[in-house]
């Protein structure tokens, strides 16, 4: 894994996503309101953690971490997420949740699985 962030902040976003994926797709699916609402709470989450890895990837190479394939690969689960939750909040379509999520659950997964050493 990567010497900028520890493994486990890769796995907590990647189990973040993982039940924003299933909370608001069985939640779109059934129609249920709370599971809709539990899932855009999730993917909230979601964005904050992936925030939170952004930040602490910067501060430890002491540079904006976008160099490397790795560090790209985590920066797009939080802008997917981000666009995610722009497009929801701008027409209220629930099916965006699930979508945004999947996506972003893909690229920090891709990331886990092929983590570049590079500093």
């Amino acid at each position: 894994m990567s010497a900028l962030v520890d493994p486990g902040w890769v796995i907590g976003g990647m189990g973040v996503y993982a039940l924003t994926v299933l909370t608001s797709g069985f939640g779109e699916l059934a129609r249920k309101p709370a599971l809709r609402k539990l899932g855009l709470s999730l993917l909230t989450a979601g964005v904050l953690l992936n925030a939170t890895i952004i930040g602490i990837m910067w501060v430890n190479a002491g540079r904006p971490p976008f160099k490397s394939i790795y560090e790209t690969m985590l920066l797009y689960p939080f802008c997917i997420a981000m666009v995610g939750l722009l497009l929801f909040s701008l027409h209220r379509f629930w099916l965006f949740v699930p979508i945004a999520a999947a996506g972003a659950l893909a690229c920090v997964f891709y990331a886990y699985r092929r983590p570049d050493l590079e500093v």
